[in-house]
């Protein structure tokens, strides 16, 4: 029998072919699916595991020192990696309303020492006065910072053989606006622009305000009429 003699194929059969055609190209796009989904996962699987992190809060611009922080000024900054400076803050509520110590940078977590309620001895000890101190050399007050602890020494004018301490262990409550930011003081009375005359006349210094007893603080009320008073930084 000849090709042309062949039988045509039933209905049936054409249905059955159909259903595995169907069924065939859906394995296909099935497989192809699968394949996919596997290259995803295994991507995903080799992708390094993010770094953990902490938010902090941060200065959107700079602050200069004795400024009244409000909401604008700062924000929370999620920090990758690393370790975040001790004290820092974590809430905006934390440092709205409070003050600046110390001159800010844009972008620099806050502290909680770099910021001051309205008084300059809230959370100290009671019993503690605040003094402000005319140290001799203005350049030395440049290396210290809010909430440094330091001895402060005086001296006698032109007496290069003795010294004495007369505050021990005070804690720096705030550094003069100008000298915050690495420019010369201007606080105290006449001398040249941007400087005073530090006690006795002589030579010129910067103005720091410092945390001390009221025994302290009549000892170095007295070493500022005749001495130079200088500063050290105590480790702790």
């Amino acid at each position: 029998m000849s090709w042309l003699d062949a039988p045509e194929p039933s209905r049936l059969d054409r249905v059955v072919t159909e259903v595995r055609r169907a069924v065939a190209w859906r394995r296909r796009l099935l497989a192809a699916g699968l394949a996919a989904g596997a290259a995803a996962f295994g991507l995903q699987a080799l992708a390094p595991t993010p770094a953990p992190g902490r938010s902090a809060l941060v200065a959107t611009h700079d602050l200069a020192s004795g400024t009244l922080v409000r909401g604008g000024d700062v924000r929370m900054s999620h920090r990758v990696g690393g370790r975040l400076p001790a004290g820092a803050l974590g809430s905006a509520g934390l440092a709205v309303g409070r003050v600046v110590a110390s001159a800010v940078r844009t972008g620099e977590i806050l502290t909680d020492v770099r910021l001051v309620g309205t008084s300059s001895l809230t959370g100290l000890p009671a019993g503690l006065v605040a003094v402000p101190v005319r140290v001799a050399d203005a350049e030395s007050v440049g290396y210290f910072q809010t909430g440094d602890l330091v001895d402060l020494l005086a001296a006698g004018i032109g007496d290069t053989a003795s010294g004495r301490v007369v505050a021990s262990a005070v804690r720096v409550l705030a550094l003069s606006p100008r000298q915050a930011s690495g420019q010369a003081g201007t606080f105290g009375t006449a001398g040249s622009a941007g400087t005073f005359r530090a006690a006795g006349g002589s030579g010129a210094g910067a103005l720091i305000l410092v945390a001390v007893s009221p025994d302290s603080a009549l000892r170095l009320a007295a070493a500022a009429v005749n001495d130079r008073i200088s500063v050290v930084l105590r480790h702790y």
